[in-house]
């Protein structure tokens, strides 16, 4: 009876591990699908990408922007999806953010068919481990377009008033008799 008994324990402990094991899956299952939720709600194109430069997670925004599903860009490089000119300084901004562990923040520029532009800001930031290490990046991009065209509206309106001003302000401090002649 007691190899019965002994037989039963093992099975019952088997069947204990297996239960916590299915919990923990579904609750990273759960944490994953809140977290994909989380992504795609963002307005803007987020992503992470591996040491090789492979995204590993894209959200929809990101993925729209290629005509894509996120599932389609995953495992794909810069190289795979970008104009080349835009991955080759993509691939060089993930390198010296791999290398130097700094974030890279900045405007780009974007230039269309007809001679027009699309700007976009970014930030972009190592992905490390619990003790330091670099394993991958991280960034967010949005289109700001229309705000660099107001403030270079602005710029212009404003170059133009200090223009007006000074000839007005030359033109009044002209004494009279150099106005007659």
């Amino acid at each position: 009876i007691a190899p019965i008994i002994n037989n039963l324990a093992k099975a019952s402990l088997r069947c204990q591990a297996e239960a916590q094991r299915n919990i923990r899956q579904q609750q990273l299952s759960a944490l994953h699908a809140t977290q994909e939720t989380r992504l795609n709600s963002l307005p803007f194109m987020a992503w992470m990408k591996d040491r090789e430069g492979r995204y590993v997670i894209v959200n929809k925004t990101f993925a729209a922007r290629f005509g894509l599903q996120p599932a389609a860009v995953l495992g794909k490089t810069a190289h795979d999806i970008w104009p080349e000119k835009q991955a080759k300084a993509l691939a060089a901004a993930d390198a010296e953010i791999l290398r130097t562990g700094h974030p890279h923040e900045g405007l780009d520029r974007e230039r269309g068919d007809n001679d027009s532009s699309r700007w976009f800001e970014f930030s972009r930031h190592p992905i490390r481990t619990a003790d330091g290490q670099i394993i991958g990046s991280t960034g967010v991009r949005w289109e700001v377009t229309d705000r660099i065209l107001a403030e270079q509206a602005l710029a212009k309106r404003t170059a133009f008033q200090k223009v007006v001003m000074e000839l007005a302000v030359g033109f009044v401090n002209t004494p009279l008799q150099e106005l007659d002649q």
